[in-house]
């Protein structure tokens, strides 16, 4: 990841790892965006090895746990030989860790096949004391590795699996299910400040359960009864029923309890969970299909070579209703990651090809030749096992996809001062001016480690000042492309509008990157039209600007209003013309303080400015005492001292900072330290 590259940096400075990084969105916190956990070993080797090295071992150990899991499990079920090896090639080749294992808070996903390996090895009888630690050590390092939403996920499949084998296993694995939960309680701590802060954080993402990525027969029942039964009608009773009937299927067969745990996944894939899960604290947002996936795959996997390795010696008539099951299984998962008719309609016909090649060459295959009949149902039992994985999303595995793989060198710190982006980072560094790129020039995740200040932001929590302002003067800030980030405005051409104008003025942004043929400057008045700004190049298709009529990010405003709330400040900035913020400032109280009746600005400039992660300080000459404004969003956790004082931080423009000044020199320092 591109922000393994701050980390670094800063790791390097002496200043340690970073809670906040200015470079993003005006500044937002990363300590809580629970991608980056300090207890994950993965992102401090990450951290320490950024770039296509460090990636590299990543991807590796995480092929090497996903496929040694998925294969172990099958081993523990009793398949052996060549069933085990294409067992093994699928879950190799199977796209969910070969395209998605680039992702960093991935991790607890792909540890998915160790949660049935660990109920499985219970059923082989396990000695206890063994099976216990091990599922204490597994809870930590589920833990450790961070993102709640993939954590809860991975409890919930893991205690599915521990009441479907309890019996088989005499309760042991439920006993195991509370050893990994003990361990998981262990790591609380390091989550904790990300559950105390969740009032102060927005999260841009809908409420997408499950039942947004396949058919949702809850919603479609609503839809279709409400005129008979009345609006309003809840039908989200649906989901817990359908689940209870099919565990109602369910016996004591040892080896039964994963095809139950699969169907019932698939189910809740299918169906949604009830709409109430969705909106739980932390739990808003959650992305079940995505977190889901894997446990499905490894389930899905398990039962075709259980099938395979049962009916290795029976009828071909047995052997021909495996692989009408293994297709049938194949498209019911295709349907549920892939909603689209069109989508559907492929694995169907993908399905159907794999069922005929396979049954042709099992009734094809003369009655001597048994090691033959029996390779080319290993061959096409496991092509159909394989299926989900290659039609999923459209896409096939990156390993086997045409072309080499490009090859990116090591990221410099510092640019080429001949293209646009490289004085863009030179004036930022040099003049602490913001950025924003409409296009796709330079990729939100980057600015951090280039050390350009920008506007974009890619993530799922922000601060929450900053999230209610923008969205609150510029309706393109929520409903663009991506509804769960703001990457860009849906249309670029909205860059021109007078709204867009507002939000790139009050978070000071005077550099701007555009491709050479859309390039959008506004209109004449603004600071941001054709008069306004200055070229600086063109390269490779892409030129940049700078645009000194609006300034640095710490500045001296010309008027200061006052407002009693957050809500109270941005209508009044709504009111405002874009000419009108380039001067001034509405103050109303922030985490720690209120503005009292002599708020006034300040009158000085500028002498120095030195920013880090956590820190930032201002060295300035004051010819009248005043507010200082520092368009840096604003949290709990900073703190701030003039000429060694403690002093208290306002709110600015309902999002920033800004603070009383005296006359004279003035040592401004501002340190975030998070609760």
């Amino acid at each position: 990841m591109a922000a393994d590259y701050f980390f670094e940096a800063e790791e390097r400075s002496g200043r340690g790892r970073p809670g906040w990084n200015p470079y993003i969105g005006s500044g937002q916190p990363i300590v809580f965006d629970g991608i980056n956990p300090a207890t994950s070993p993965t992102r401090w080797l990450s951290r320490r090895m950024p770039g296509d090295s460090g990636r590299d071992v990543l991807v590796f150990v995480r092929m090497f746990f996903w496929t040694w899991g998925t294969t172990l499990a099958a081993a523990l079920g009793g398949v052996s030989g060549g069933t085990l090896l294409v067992v093994a090639v699928a879950a190799t080749v199977a796209p969910y860790p070969a395209s998605l294992v680039d992702i960093i808070f991935l991790d607890v996903d792909l540890l998915a096949p160790w949660v049935l390996v660990l109920a499985l090895a219970m059923v082989r009888s396990f000695p206890l004391w063994a099976a216990l630690a091990l599922a204490t050590l597994f809870g930590v390092l589920v833990g450790a590795l961070g993102f709640l939403q993939a954590q809860f996920v991975m409890a919930s499949v893991a205690g599915l699996y521990a009441l479907l084998a309890a019996r088989a296993t005499h309760g042991r694995t439920v006993l195991a299910g509370l050893a990994m939960a003990l361990g998981l309680i262990a790591l609380l701590p390091a989550h904790w400040p990300l559950i105390s802060n969740l009032p102060h954080l927005a999260s841009m993402r809908d409420v997408q359960c499950m039942a947004d990525f396949g058919p949702g027969v809850s919603r479609v029942l609503t839809e279709f009864l409400h005129p008979v039964l009345g609006h309003g009608r809840n039908f989200d009773f649906i989901s817990p029923v359908g689940a209870l009937l099919i565990l109602a299927t369910y016996r004591s067969w040892r080896f039964q309890f994963p095809l139950v745990a699969l169907a019932v996944m698939l189910y809740f894939a299918i169906q949604g969970f009830p709409h109430w899960i969705c909106e739980m604290p932390g739990i808003s947002g959650i992305r079940w299909w995505r977190h889901l996936r894997p446990h499905i795959h490894v389930a899905f996997l398990f039962g075709v070579a259980a099938a395979l390795e049962v009916t290795a010696n029976s009828p071909v008539h047995r052997r021909r209703a495996i692989v009408a099951l293994a297709a049938l299984g194949t498209g019911v998962i295709a349907a549920a990651a892939e909603p689209e008719w069109t989508g559907v309609l492929w694995a169907m016909v993908g399905c159907g090809v794999g069922l005929a090649v396979c049954g042709g060459l099992i009734t094809a295959a003369p009655g001597e030749l048994r090691g033959a009949r029996r390779g080319s149902f290993v061959v096409g039992l496991g092509l159909l096992a394989l299926a989900p994985f290659l039609l999923l999303n459209g896409y096939l595995p990156t390993m086997i996809r045409s072309g080499p793989a490009p090859e990116v060198p090591p990221l410099s710190a510092s640019l080429s001062d001949k293209s646009p982006i490289g004085r863009v980072q030179a004036i930022s560094r040099r003049e602490d001016r913001r950025h924003y790129a409409a296009s796709d020039v330079l990729h939100p995740n980057w600015p951090g480690a280039l050390g350009i200040l920008d506007l974009r932001v890619l993530g799922a929590l922000y601060a929450r000042p900053g999230h209610e302002l923008n969205s609150g003067l510029f309706d393109g800030w929520v409903g663009s492309e991506y509804p769960d980030r703001f990457v860009r405005p849906a249309e670029e051409s909205r860059t021109k509008e007078a709204d867009f104008q507002k939000i790139l003025i009050l978070n000071r942004v005077s550099l701007l990157t555009f491709l050479d043929d859309r390039i959008l400057l506004a209109d004449e008045p603004s600071p941001y039209s054709v008069d306004g700004c200055q070229s600086l190049g063109t390269k490779e298709h892409v030129v940049s600007y700078y645009c000194p009529g609006v300034g640095p990010i710490g500045y001296f405003p010309a008027e200061v209003r006052r407002a009693d709330s957050t809500a109270e400040a941005i209508a009044v900035l709504d009111a405002m013309s874009p000419a009108e913020l380039l001067g001034s400032v509405v103050v109303s109280p922030g985490y720690t303080s209120t503005p009292d009746d002599g708020v006034r600005p300040a009158v000085g400039h500028v002498l120095s400015f030195e920013r880090g992660g956590d820190d930032l300080s201002y060295r300035l000459e004051i010819e009248r005492a005043g507010l200082f404004v520092i368009a840096d969003n604003d949290f709990p956790g900073w703190t701030a001292t003039v000429n060694g004082h403690p002093t208290p931080i306002l709110r600015a423009n309902a999002a920033f900072k800004a603070l009383h000044v005296p006359e004279g020199l003035v040592d401004l320092r501002l340190h975030f330290r998070p609760k």
